[in-house]
């Protein structure tokens, strides 16, 4: 089970939605019992707040979940959910 997540920002939707968005998604990782980790080295599951995945050596070995940020935004409780089933093996 993966236990270990990181989130990415890479769209930009005001610093205010940026910041609202990941303080929902890692309280909802906490109520799941899930860690959100501080470097992306720790990471088992990296959630990619974008529309595309941009290449990143650094994601090598981990599992990737890609969602455009307004998705999250409007419904964080189903991008988790989504993230956690749904995520993929890094490939470059």
């Amino acid at each position: 089970m993966l236990k270990n997540i990181y989130f990415v920002s890479r769209a930009y939707c005001g610093d205010a939605k940026n910041f609202q968005l990941i303080e929902r998604l890692t309280q909802l990782c906490h109520k799941r019992g899930l860690i959100v980790v501080p470097i992306l080295e720790e990471a088992q599951l990296v959630i990619v707040l974008a529309e595309n995945l941009e290449p990143n050596e650094a994601y090598k070995g981990k599992k990737v979940f890609v969602v455009e940020p307004a998705l999250a935004f409007n419904d964080p409780e189903g991008t988790l959910e989504k993230a956690l089933k749904e995520n993929k093996p890094y490939e470059n």
